[in-house]
């Protein structure tokens, strides 16, 4: 089909001084000037995101945006500045002229911003958007709305033109959410252009505008996964002298065979090509629809659609030199409650597919309409609806001087009710279409390119030889001179019928240009696979390819040979063809057009992942957590998942959010003890699965507490004093110089407190009746002050050692014995046994192995790890009431290997501190095991290091 390029008047002109700013979203920076493409901004003036320059910046009248092609923009801009005239616009342009990057310039909303160009305030005018790219608007959440490439309100001289919009809203057909999202949103414009642009995946609209006044959309090319291609509506004001010409709408069928879940009626929402509707008691009135091409939307379901263009309740529409091709659902054209003034002229409807069910598939539907005049088309059907259909007023409507063709029956011409159909020669008895045509075959018709679907969808043209009865066939009518290719009407006596105008006296039909519909794609491979790229061309065949290459970002091109196709598949890529550009040259008779550039990316051959370091065991205690941790080789992007085992690795199951190389559990219980973990890493070559770690919980270490010790003073005697009490020796003791307050404890530590399972006590041999009442207490505020009790002597204690249990579940930094009134704090010997927690960063001893011999240590060893004070060192505590003699100490870590050694030479009684020196940096976190050995026996505990 020709387009036919219209013009803005222009009303006025304008001298200002204007500026050029310059936009680079990977490379500028908002300190540039932003008036040159090396000094460019970062940020656009109107993002949200922008600062410094750009941010500061308020575009003036004549003012103009370059956006760097190929860049994807990352952002939402808001217009903020209007133009003063036609000739003083602000335009925002993506590379139009190409000098700059490859191709359109990119908007990517990530899904997560609304808009790409945005003005909600009112009152903008002369501002252009050009040759942008945008994408992924997200849904707002709103049905029947959702995001939108441009979204405007109250505009005026406001143009775009010559944009790709997809991926917008809520598109995708799941039957779960109504379709929302729009290419272009435009409340009550006046005098606005969208021309040229390339529009799909939508969801609701590709072109939505509510009160439209004198606004123009031509050349747009609307296709796949949209409700309406152009919604027309008249919700905020009247909607009139709109015209809808030259654009190509096709394939949207998809949301018809869609159920969207909408309580009660499951068939909506109808699909329309165009919707020309009421809103708010409004009426649309005297709009244009002409030299459209529809096509592809048959749907083998009944209901869900209902024509390629709906009018409801539009007024004095006209409708002229329009092709449809394969429309679905009802009709190709639907007029409800429309009045008079309504005009269907020279159009041509080619319907010969089936469809399932009673409606079928037809030409013109007059819904309570007596006003529509209907001369000069060429209308082919496949099932009983061909002219018009039920409610049909006989009195007002016209129909005459049209070709009609029924595939199906000649004797179901036309239903008049639901319930009865007329002949055509019954028809004809009524009034209608008395000087019309009806062709017995398809061949009659005699189209030009047609041999029988579905090549007419494959060509779109349908235009008529010499031969055909349309030619000379028609009326004259008003308010046009031309065809849907612009040629005069008419060529020979008499206007033909139809949107073509057939050329006598042998001369050849005009020739259209070729027009890019679909362009090329940037394409990732890696090395070693090859690439391919596509374009769609609309115009008259023959039509030539020719693509191009170019290896020095778009500065020179050079034919690419035997690439003469539609599409061009590269051979095998190597890593020198990384960033290399194709486009395509198609041309036939009447000229030709260059499609986009797009981007090759070549990389690497992927190297599939691979472990260099393996996840280890952990021993933690109960409400603890653990982390396990991974190296991988290979080619990036590397993704990782943890698995985990419960059954000693028969079985694994995935980790919910557990993708880094590293995995920290959740605060572990003792049924976590013996799970296993480990990792698997993929990328583009493959997978590979980690080594199991092992996960053990461990019970914690009751043992002996150690501390400093305190107490009151002074002693009734020297040797006396509150020390005695713990210095392991039951022949000495504490007795007090005063007979009440007296107290004797131990001080675990900074950052150290005990939790008390037992209580071991040995009063003074002779004066046991002094612990009568006396109390064992625990306080984390200091040694004299904060004290809970956690056992009272309920009477004389027996003579010798005395052990009580302790159910208290808290820890304390300070422990002591505090007497009863009127008895000296008498005590010879206590003992707190536990477990210690909170020591400050180092250690923890986490269990004490079985001795690895036939004969164990002294019945009374034990051993500990403490908190050194000093994270350069690791100390262990060891405790026995025998001498012993030589004792070594071997510090491992778990590859057996021994880091330190320390040897004790005839040993002591009581305590003692072994320390390894961490100076060397050896004891990374992590855990290790201390071996014991003496005169034989050996003992051994693990200790983690944090």
């Amino acid at each position: 089909m020709k387009h036919i390029a219209f013009f803005l008047l222009v009303l006025g002109i304008s001298t200002t001084w204007s500026s050029v700013y310059y936009v680079d979203f990977v490379n500028g920076q908002n300190a540039n000037s932003g008036k040159s493409s090396t000094s460019a901004w970062k940020n656009c003036p109107g993002d949200a995101a922008a600062t410094q320059v750009p941010a500061q910046t308020i575009l003036a009248a004549g003012d103009s945006v370059i956006f760097r092609g190929g860049i994807v923009y990352k952002g939402q801009i808001t217009l903020k500045s209007s133009g003063s005239g036609p000739a003083a616009q602000i335009t925002f342009d993506g590379n139009s002229a190409g000098s700059w990057g490859s191709g359109k310039a990119l908007i990517d909303g990530e899904n997560i911003r609304s808009y790409g160009f945005y003005e909600s305030s009112g009152g903008l005018s002369y501002v252009t958007i050009k040759n942008f790219e945008i994408m992924n608007m997200k849904y707002t959440g709103v049905p029947w709305q959702g995001g939108a490439a441009v979204k405007i309100d109250d505009a005026s001289f406001v143009t775009v033109a010559d944009c790709y919009f997809h991926d917008v809203g809520y598109w995708k057909n799941d039957g779960s959410i109504s379709p929302a999202g729009n290419g272009v949103h435009m409340l009550r414009p006046r005098n606005c252009v969208i021309s040229g642009c390339e529009i799909t995946r939508t969801g609701l609209a590709g072109i939505e505008v509510d009160g439209s006044v004198n606004c123009t959309f031509a050349r747009n090319n609307i296709h796949d996964y949209i409700t309406w291609g152009i919604d027309i509506g008249g919700d905020f004001n009247l909607c009139t002298g709109n015209v809808v010409c030259d654009n190509t709408i096709h394939d949207l069928y998809q949301y018809d065979n869609g159920y969207w879940g909408i309580p009660n009626d499951p068939n909506i929402p109808h699909t329309d090509y165009i919707f020309l509707r009421m809103g708010a008691g409004r009426h649309p009135v005297n709009n244009i629809i002409e030299r459209n091409l529809f096509y592809n939307n048959q749907v083998f379901h009944e209901f869900g659609g209902t024509a390629m263009v709906f009018l409801s309740y539009a007024d004095s529409t006209i409708m002229r030199n329009n092709i449809f091709i394969n429309p679905h659902g009802y009709y190709a054209t639907r007029f409800s409650w429309t009045s008079s003034g309504t005009k269907f002229y020279n159009n041509t409807i080619y319907a010969p597919g089936a469809i399932t069910g009673s409606n079928g598939v037809g030409g013109v539907f007059l819904e309570t309409n007596g006003y529509t005049d209907i001369r000069n088309n060429i209308i082919v059907t496949y099932q009983t609806s061909i002219a018009t259909s039920a409610l049909v007023d006989e009195t007002g409507f016209k129909s005459d001087y049209n070709l009609f063709y029924n595939v199906v029956s000649s004797q179901d011409f036309v239903r008049i009710s639901p319930a009865r159909y007329a002949t055509y020669a019954q028809w004809q008895t009524f009034g209608y279409d008395t000087h019309s045509l009806k062709a017995t075959a398809i061949t009659d018709i005699k189209f030009a390119n047609v041999a029988g679907y579905p090549t007419a969808c494959q060509s779109m043209d349908l235009c008529i030889p010499s031969t055909s009865p349309a030619v000379n066939a028609g009326t004259t009518l008003p308010g046009f001179t031309n065809d849907i290719a612009m040629i005069a009407r008419p060529q020979g006596s008499a206007w033909d019928m139809g949107a073509h105008e057939c050329v006598l006296n042998g001369a050849p039909p005009p020739v259209i240009a070729p027009v890019i519909t679909t362009q090329p794609v940037n394409a990732t491979v890696f090395a070693g696979q090859t690439a391919t790229f596509t374009v769609a061309v609309s115009g008259t065949v023959p039509i030539t390819y020719q693509w191009r290459r170019s290896n020095d970002n778009g500065s020179t091109w050079s034919a690419v040979s035997g690439a003469t196709a539609a599409s061009y598949t590269t051979a095998i890529t190597v890593i020198s063809d990384n960033n290399a550009r194709f486009r395509c040259i198609a041309t036939n008779a009447a000229g030709n057009a260059m499609s986009n550039a797009a981007l090759l990316t070549v990389n690497p051959v992927p190297i599939a992942p691979g472990f260099t370091t393996q996840p280890v065991n952990a021993t933690v205690f109960a409400g603890q957590t653990a982390t396990f941790t991974v190296a991988v080789s290979g080619t990036v992007p590397i993704t990782y998942q943890w698995q985990r085992s419960n059954d000693n690795g028969s079985t694994w199951s995935a980790l919910n959010g557990a993708t880094g190389a590293s995995y920290t559990t959740a605060t572990c219980v003792t049924a976590d003890n013996g799970a296993k973990f480990r990792s698997l890493a993929t990328n583009a070559a493959g997978s590979a699965t980690s080594n199991a770690a092992i996960l053990t919980i461990s019970t914690p270490v009751v043992s002996k507490l150690t501390g400093t010790p305190f107490g009151t003073g002074p002693a009734w005697a020297p040797g006396s004093e509150f020390n005695k009490a713990s210095d392991g020796d039951t022949t000495t003791f504490f007795e007090y110089a005063l007979n009440n307050g007296g107290y004797t404890g131990i001080d675990l530590g900074s950052g150290i407190a005990g939790k008390i399972t037992k209580i071991r006590f040995f009063p003074r041999k002779g004066f046991e009746f002094r612990m009568n009442g006396g109390k064992f207490q625990g306080s984390n505020l200091s040694s004299s002050s904060g004290y809970v009790d956690l056992y009272t002597i309920p009477a004389t204690p027996p003579a010798g050692w005395n052990t009580i249990a302790i159910t208290d579940q808290n820890s304390y930094r300070y422990l002591r014995y505090i007497a009863a009134a009127n008895v000296y704090c008498n005590i010879a010997e206590m003992e707190f046994y536990g477990t210690q927690s909170g020591l400050a960063k180092q250690q923890i001893a986490t269990s004490v192995l079985d001795a690895s011999v036939s004969r164990a240590l002294p019945k009374e060893f034990g051993l500990s790890a403490i908190a050194s004070g000093n994270s350069s060192l690791v100390k262990v505590v060891f405790a026995s009431p025998v001498a012993l003699g030589e004792t070594r100490f071997d510090l491992f870590d778990l590859q057996g290997r021994c880091l330190q050694s320390v040897v004790r030479h005839g040993g002591q009684a009581g305590y003692d501190v072994i320390t390894f020196n961490n100076a060397n940096r050896l004891l990374i976190a992590g855990m290790y095991l201390c071996r014991v050995e003496t005169k034989g026996f050996n003992k051994s505990v693990v200790l983690l290091v944090r």
